[in-house]
């Protein structure tokens, strides 16, 4: 399956490529700034396009999409929520019964046991989102990657990575391969990278962001103190996976 990676720089052009890897997009210049904190500030430079294999010959179909964030410091609080398992807080509400539930939680319990493993604080459930991300992917699988997210509608996040193909049953494998690109040698700096807009824009040595491929980018988003929460989300017919971060 191609991969697609898109950047949007701060003037509001989009750059793409479509390459045979993962799927990667940066929307720079906002909530970020050079020391990965704060918020009103925005990365210098520019974004970059690029995707990777992971290791073993195997390629994911997926990617993130950013727009900066802010830093987590010392944790994160949940707001208006409740505690679901696996210790990840869950923000917002959403009653009713979710046929995706079950995928949602093993999706973000998955990502804070790979961010644990490297002393980062966990992701809060942001289950207020999660139906807005649902949006997303189903009309990404037939617009194309990032296509709700870069017309305008990013349901209140900061980035975004996706899956074309993949549906709840292989969103961890999906993940998986994001942070596989961890391996390789161009990425061996990227755990002292504060943000996905401060690789983008070169500012983190031995942290391969650019327009290239391979890339570092997908692990970078995950493991990236800039994010406090995700929402997973799941298109209905063809399957789509979309993870908002903020």
């Amino acid at each position: 399956m191609p991969s697609h990676e898109r950047v949007k720089t701060p003037s509001g052009s989009c750059r793409a490529s479509w390459l045979g890897g993962l799927c990667l997009a940066l929307l720079s210049g906002c909530g970020s700034s050079d020391d990965g904190g704060g918020t009103g500030g925005s990365a210098s430079g520019g974004g970059g396009s690029g995707a990777v294999a992971a290791t073993g010959g195997t390629t994911a179909t997926g990617g993130t999409t950013s727009t900066g964030g802010t830093t987590a410091t010392g944790g994160t609080t949940a707001t208006g929520g409740t505690t679901s398992t696996g210790g990840t807080t869950a923000t917002g509400g959403g009653g009713g019964s979710d046929p995706n539930a079950a995928a949602r939680q093993a999706c973000i319990d998955h990502i804070n046991e790979l961010r644990a493993g490297k002393g980062r604080n966990p992701y809060t459930r942001w289950t207020s989102a999660e139906s807005c991300v649902d949006d997303e992917a189903t009309y990404d699988s037939t617009h194309g990657p990032h296509a709700a997210f870069i017309g305008g509608n990013n349901c209140g996040a900061y980035g975004q990575g996706e899956c074309p193909g993949s549906g709840p049953s292989s969103v961890t494998n999906c993940i998986d391969l994001m942070w596989a690109e961890k391996n390789q040698a161009i990425c061996s700096g990227c755990d002292q990278c504060p943000s996905l807009n401060d690789g983008f824009a070169g500012k983190c040595p031995n942290c391969q962001v650019t327009a290239s491929n391979p890339t570092c980018g997908h692990y970078l988003a995950l493991v990236s103190p800039a994010f406090t929460m995700a929402a997973c989300g799941f298109s209905t017919g063809s399957p789509y996976t979309a993870i908002n971060y903020k």
